[in-house]
This record gives structure tokens, sequence and C-alpha cells, in this order.
């Protein structure tokens, strides 16, 4: 979760007196770093969303056909 280049961002600011202009690398990199793991986070939620119906959590063999359409019922 990031914690190696939020790590490195403290230290960079503690060695260079916390002028951030000297710790944009470390900056860049942290802020990469938290991009690819809310990229992540949401597939993995995306992911679990798409297994949960309107009542309940669908299994994986339940066949689409079966299900009622999203819009039956509707004219």
């Amino acid at each position: 979760m990031c914690a190696q280049e939020k790590a490195a961002s403290y230290a960079c600011l503690d060695r260079n007196a916390y002028d951030r202009t000297k710790c944009t690398a470390f900056f860049d990199a942290y802020n990469e770093c938290r991009k690819r793991w809310q990229k992540a986070r949401s597939k993995l939620r995306q992911k679990e969303n798409d297994k949960i119906g309107l009542f309940g959590i669908r299994t994986d063999d339940e066949d689409s056909a079966t299900a009622p359409a999203k819009d039956a019922g509707q004219r």
C-alpha cells in the first residue's frame, strides 16, 4: 500500500530540511503508487459488485438467459 514510497518521501524531506522542490521524484513515485493501488482496489470492488444481483449474490453457474430482462414489464 505504498508504505515504502511514503517513507522515502518523508526521508527525503528530512534530509533536505523540508524543501519540497528537492523531493519531487519521491512525491511522483508515491502518487503513481497510490494511483495503481486505487485502480487495483477499484477493479476488485467492480469484480465483487458484478457477482451481486438484485436479490443477492449470484452464483457463477446462473444462466443469464433465465434471468429476467431489465426492462421486463416496461412499455
